[in-house]
């Protein structure tokens, strides 16, 4: 009968050192979940300032003019361009010269 009430206590102090380790468990999962859960919404929740209206719309007027009006360097004239290509290009905005020269980057970089 004694080893019987000595296996009882045995188990009973193992259920409780189960139950501890396992709630130490949860609560660093918990805190884990904390931490990243604030370096998350550090990364996300970071929102530049807002453009005014004035800005974005002047900025648009801007990119909407001709390159020959904007440029202060002359351009090649085209037969000067046509006889080096043998397809022609012609960019009106800025926003179309800004994205063809972005494009040409990468293209040469790419296939260096």
């Amino acid at each position: 009968m004694e080893i019987f009430q000595v296996l009882v206590v045995v188990a009973m102090i193992a259920i409780a050192v189960w139950q501890k380790s396992r709630e130490k468990r949860v609560k660093r999962m918990q805190i884990r979940k904390q931490q990243l859960k604030k370096k998350l919404d550090a990364h996300l929740t970071v929102v530049p300032p807002p453009i005014p209206v004035e800005a974005r719309t002047k900025k648009k007027e801007e990119l909407r003019k001709p390159i020959e009006q904007a440029s202060t360097s002359p351009l090649p004239s085209q037969s000067a361009v046509h006889e080096t290509r043998t397809s022609s290009v012609r960019l009106n905005t800025r926003e179309e010269a800004r994205r063809a020269f972005i494009y040409s980057e990468i293209f040469s970089r790419k296939y260096e």
